[in-house]
């Protein structure tokens, strides 16, 4: 199972978060995040009740929050040294991807030395549904619909169509993953 870590701005949109924790559930990866990621959520976030949120995560994944990372922050030079921690967090939990929307401020070479690769959440949710599809042999990737037929599901104010909820993953830009997963719509 993959274990990524992710980044702020792709927890950031309800849509993206849901959809990722709903794939995690179903076990296609391990998410990791830190308290330094959930403080960015906070800043971000204008959920009313956003603890109740983070105590949701923590409840479904209870060894997603990666500790013991801020000794390592200082020693990793980034475009952007305010995404220090992120590298770090994902190195000490030994995590396979850093999935993030800023691709550019992580470097290949940098995250080759910590054996760490970026992705975009679009690459990584493509990525998800072709292991599925190689684990499974299915002509639908099966982990990926019944993820996604929990999400459905679960939205019920207001309740969401299959369109509806690609229609919003297309405007968040996940367009490869929308082409992966349109012809199994009977699926989820």
């Amino acid at each position: 199972m993959f274990r990524a870590f992710l980044d702020a701005n792709v927890l950031y949109p309800f849509f993206s978060r849901d959809l990722l924790l709903r794939l995690a559930e179903v076990d296609l990866f391990a998410p990791l995040w830190s308290n330094t990621v959930l403080g960015e959520l906070r800043k971000n976030l204008a959920i009313a009740d956003i603890e109740r949120l983070f105590q949701q995560m923590h409840r479904a994944f209870p060894n997603a929050n990666v500790q013991n990372y801020l000794q390592y922050v200082d020693e990793i030079e980034l475009p952007d040294e305010r995404d220090r921690h992120v590298v770090a967090a994902a190195f000490v939990s030994n995590a396979d991807y850093v999935v993030t929307e800023n691709l550019r401020d992580f470097p290949d070479d940098t995250l080759a030395y910590y054996e760490l690769e970026a992705i975009s959440l679009d690459d990584f949710l493509l990525e998800l549904v072709q292991h599925d599809l190689r684990a499974t042999g299915w002509h639908c990737p099966k982990g990926v619909c019944d993820g996604l037929r929990h999400l459905r599901t679960s939205l019920s104010r207001p309740p969401m169509t299959h369109d509806d909820l690609i229609e919003k993953w297309v405007a968040r830009g996940l367009h490869r993953f929308v082409q992966a997963i349109k012809g199994c719509v009977s699926c989820w």
